[in-house]
This record gives C-alpha cells, sequence and structure tokens, in this order.
C-alpha cells in the first residue's frame, strides 16, 4: 500500500522573543509597518533592501555602500535624526526607488525580527497584506511553513496576530489540509473574530492607535490593502551583508 503524503504544517510564533521551532521556511510579517514598507521599496522599482539592527550599522553600511543609498527607518514611528525616510511606506515612489534602488533599513521591531529569522539558517521571505497571496504561493513546495511576527518591544502585537490568521487562512484556503500549530489556530481564531474586515480590526490595536495619534492613520489602510503587489522579497547574501530582493522561481 503507497505511503500518504505527510500533512503540511504551519508554525506562527507569536512574540521574537519566544524560540523558534523547526521550519522549512520563515515569513516574517511585521504588518506595521516594516515589512510593508520592505514589499513596498522592491515593488516601486527598488532593487535590494539591507536589514540592519541598530542605527549605528544603519549609518555604517550606508556609509560604505555610498551615500546615494537611501538611509530609512524609525524608532518610536520617526526617523532617526539625519534618516533620509522614516517606515512608511507612503514615503516611496516610483521615481525615488528606481533613482536610488539600494536601501539601509533598521526599524524598532521589523528587521530584528527578520534577523532572527535569518539565524535559523532556513530561506526568509518578507510578508505583508499587499503581498499576502504571492508569498503563500511561494511556500507551494514547503513542508512546514512558519510565520514569525515581529510584536512590539518583544510583546505579541495584536495587529501582527490579525496579519498572520490572515495569511494562515490563505494558506488553509490554497493548501486544503493543514496540521495548524498553537500560535497558527489562535492567529486564525483572531482574524476569524474580526473577518472580513481586516483594516477595522487593525484600527483598534494598540499599535494602530498610536500610529494614529502620531500622524501615520494613512499607513494604516495602505497596510491592510490585499495582493497589491505580486513582489516576494527574499532574504539573500553576498559580501557577509544580507538583502531584500525580488524572489525569482528558482531560488526556492
Amino acid at each position: 500500500m503507497p505511503s500518504l503524503p505527510e500533512k503540511r504544517i504551519l508554525s506562527v510564533v507569536l512574540s521574537p522573543l519566544e524560540p523558534l521551532p523547526p521550519a522549512d521556511i520563515w515569513l516574517v510579517l511585521d504588518l506595521l509597518r516594516a515589512t510593508t514598507t520592505m514589499v513596498t521599496f522592491l515593488s516601486l522599482g527598488g532593487e535590494r533592501l539591507y536589514p540592519v539592527e541598530t542605527t549605528e550599522e544603519a549609518e555604517i553600511l550606508r556609509k560604505e555602500l555610498g551615500r546615494e543609498t537611501l538611509l530609512m527607518g524609525e524608532r518610536n514611528s520617526f526617523p532617526p535624526e539625519g534618516f533620509d525616510l522614516g517606515n512608511s511606506p507612503r514615503e516611496l515612489s516610483r521615481e525615488l526607488c528606481q533613482a536610488r534602488p539600494a536601501a539601509v533599513m533598521t526599524t524598532t521591531n521589523g528587521t530584528g525580527a527578520v534577523l532572527k529569522a535569518y539565524a535559523s539558517g532556513k530561506p526568509v521571505l518578507a510578508a505583508s497584506i499587499r503581498n499576502a497571496s504571492r508569498v503563500v504561493q511561494a511556500c507551494c513546495n514547503m513542508h512546514h511553513v512558519g510565520i514569525l511576527c515581529a510584536g512590539r518591544q518583544g510583546k505579541v502585537a495584536l495587529d501582527d496576530t490579525l496579519g498572520a490568521g490572515y495569511l494562515v487562512d490563505i494558506f488553509c484556503r490554497t493548501f486544503g489540509t493543514i496540521s495548524l500549530r498553537d500560535g497558527a489556530r489562535i492567529a486564525l481564531w483572531s482574524w476569524q473574530r474580526q473577518a472580513p474586515n481586516l483594516e477595522k480590526a487593525v484600527r483598534q490595536t494598540d499599535h494602530a492607535s498610536l500610529l494614529e495619534k502620531q500622524g501615520f492613520g494613512d499607513d494604516i489602510s495602505f497596510c491592510c490593502v490585499p495582493d497589491a503587489t505580486p513582489e516576494v522579497p527574499l532574504l539573500q547574501e553576498e559580501g557577509g551583508k544580507l538583502y531584500f530582493a525580488k524572489k525569482d522561481r528558482e531560488l526556492l
């Protein structure tokens, strides 16, 4: 009798302080706003985005790469002194990204989560609502998929949990029967209680409320638009430097 195929497994890590379980690939999600900004940069003509953890690392790397390289990111939602841009995806334009196709980026939560996922030794993709269906499809040949939520200051963030649940829902509808680990079930249940209005649910979270008070309310709407771009950023390494670039079909 032929053996039955193994059931696909989906894990969601809700906080970046949790240890990562074994997985074949990691999708990193910082819904508001880092991974959305990464996806947007590449969708508008950017070619390489270098994620680093600290502002000091960002400044050193930008100096090494050249002044034409964009220096972007945030601390407490706003761009650090001397940075070209913050962490708002709406600051980006096609003209800017094509003219300056390399960027160095550091954020409070998102870039650290990217580096944690990279340390697992497995492929890392930048996930968002704006590339949700494509990033799920990019995992079609993977048995065990992990989603790492960037959270806020090491804690679980409801906006990322809702976004992860949205992705889990797409995985289940795309691939059928999937074995969901507890984190994936929590994320899916959180999303299902709010469906189908993702933006309304996200706007009720602590992080969104803070961004609204800081004048970034329109970013929330931007980050909640589903499938606005086909770009799937894949973390790659060259010369000891990590960077996101558009995933080619043969890279996974």
